[in-house]
């Protein structure tokens, strides 16, 4: 996964859990009238924003599946003995995370966003920035809503990379043995090297001896 993957989830989380968490504060009645306050403007449209890029990040890892699997199908019937051209060059590996540590990566990133977000909104309306007490008081429970928030987000993620990482591990261990088969076969051929034999070494010395001079021979 890329870091740019890893922001993107983490302002997801942290745009869902900021609603939650005033969802929970301030009800059904309430909760329009909270996020409609001037502190609160910017949630709508970094939600659309975020839909966008959600959908394009989706977008792009279902092309990485088919493209993978093009390479798969390509490596493997070089691997048979197919005689169309493949290119052995192996893909780097992204980023790969267990998804305790992706839940925990993206549950902290989610409480440093949120946090971020309740001192801006402070400052913006003048009043005193409460740093960690924004998480205090009414706020108590928005550790846990975060981390609720993260566990789905990670899932999600975790599902759609899945088969991504899967696909690339495989084209990786394919053409990492193609590459090794090709070297050995190269090495095999250069050891096959033709010797060429001398005149001296093929007929003799004798064939190429001189006749005495007709003064040593009178």
């Amino acid at each position: 996964m890329s870091p740019a993957g890893f922001l993107l989830a983490g302002l997801i989380g942290a745009w869902l859990a900021h609603d939650l968490e005033y969802f929970r504060v301030w009800g059904a009645s309430g909760f329009p009238t909270a996020l409609s306050r001037s502190a609160h403007l910017y949630m709508g449209p970094a939600g659309v924003l975020l839909i966008v890029f959600a959908l394009a990040a989706a977008q792009i890892s279902f092309r990485a599946v088919r493209r993978m699997e093009r390479r798969l199908s390509q490596l493997r019937g070089a691997l048979a003995g197919g005689r169309n051209a493949v290119d052995n060059e192996i893909p780097h590996g992204a980023l790969t995370f267990t998804w305790t540590t992706l839940l925990g990566v993206l549950w902290l990133s989610q409480l440093v966003l949120y946090l971020a977000q309740e001192n801006l909104e402070a400052r913006a309306l003048g009043l005193p920035l409460p740093w960690l007490g924004a998480m205090n008081g009414i706020h108590a429970l928005a550790p846990a809503v975060h981390l609720a928030v993260a566990c789905l987000v990670a899932a999600a993620v975790w599902l759609l990379r899945r088969k991504i990482t899967q696909r690339t591990a495989e084209v990786r261990r394919l053409a990492t043995f193609l590459a090794a088969r090709r070297r050995a076969t190269v090495q095999a051929v250069c050891r096959q090297v033709t010797r060429w034999w001398t005149p001296a070494e093929r007929w003799g010395v004798q064939l190429w001896g001189r006749p005495p001079p007709a003064s040593a021979s009178a």
